[in-house]
């Protein structure tokens, strides 16, 4: 197959190369600096979001329209909250925008709890809040979002959230792509599972 990076976004395409930076040892073992495109790595490769290349893309918008397994998932996933956290130590649920929205919503549900969303960006009429839902002041709840690259949109809604002075105890997502640094981790500034 022969891959090609999209043309129309040079920023993406310069983000979307191997991000890893080899030792001096290592560059003498023949590995390669930074920016590599998929022709090099000798793979097709998918440009996600945030810029980074991988060799897969995984829509979990779609899981929903399967219903048997959209609920078992849900239901595993609610089981792994209550396990990790206890459904007592949290008042609300939250998710990014876009593709969170389900899985958060149908959280808040399983539990019977309130459930927000986090903005990517302000919206600049109405009330230009990062978050839309109501969580309450001195509140702490979860962040439950389909999946993980950079952590970007849940450190978003981790911050918007406690700009509304409540506090996001921890962040749950169905996939992790394990593509965030340990910075981005602790900018995120809740549990990760």
């Amino acid at each position: 197959m022969n891959f090609q990076l999209p043309n129309s976004s040079k920023e993406k395409v310069a983000l979307a190369i191997y991000d890893s930076k080899p030792s001096a040892e290592e560059m003498k073992q023949g590995k390669k600096p930074a920016f590599l495109t998929a022709k090099d790595l000798n793979i097709p490769a998918v440009v996600y979001t945030a810029g980074h290349l991988g060799g897969y893309y995984i829509d979990l918008r779609v899981v929903p329209a399967f219903r048997q397994q959209y609920d078992t998932i849900i239901t595993q996933l609610c089981w792994y909250i209550d396990s990790v956290v206890g459904r007592e130590n949290f008042d609300w649920v939250a998710s990014s925008e876009s593709a969170g929205i389900s899985w958060g919503q149908s959280v808040a549900d399983y539990f019977r709890k309130p459930f927000s969303f986090g903005r990517k960006e302000v919206k600049e009429y109405g009330t230009a809040k990062t978050i839309e839902g109501y969580i309450p002041t001195g509140s702490t709840g979860i962040i439950v979002d389909d999946l993980s690259t950079t952590l970007k949109s849940s450190t978003i809604t981790a911050n918007g959230i406690r700009r509304e002075s409540a506090k996001p105890s921890a962040t749950f997502v169905n996939f992790d792509r394990m593509q965030y640094t340990n910075k981005q981790l602790e900018e995120l500034g809740t549990e990760f599972h």
